[in-house]
């Protein structure tokens, strides 16, 4: 499926969960976001960065960030 990235900055990383259902992206303007899979709409939006999110990785166990 497209997703509809809402920033107006570079995408500088994507990284799929273990299980892939979930997929973070992150980049220049210091916000990750959390997306289903399966929809075009973030789950999650983790504004608090203060610098460019330039490497996510999901934790091995589970779906921590």
């Amino acid at each position: 499926s497209r997703l509809a990235f809402s920033s107006f900055q570079e995408v500088c990383g994507l990284s799929w969960s273990v299980d892939s259902r979930r997929l973070a992206s992150g980049g220049n303007d210091n916000i990750v976001n959390i997306w289903d899979g399966r929809s075009t709409t973030p789950l999650h939006k983790l504004t608090q960065h203060q610098a460019a999110i330039k490497v996510k990785c999901y934790h091995v166990v589970g779906c921590s960030i």
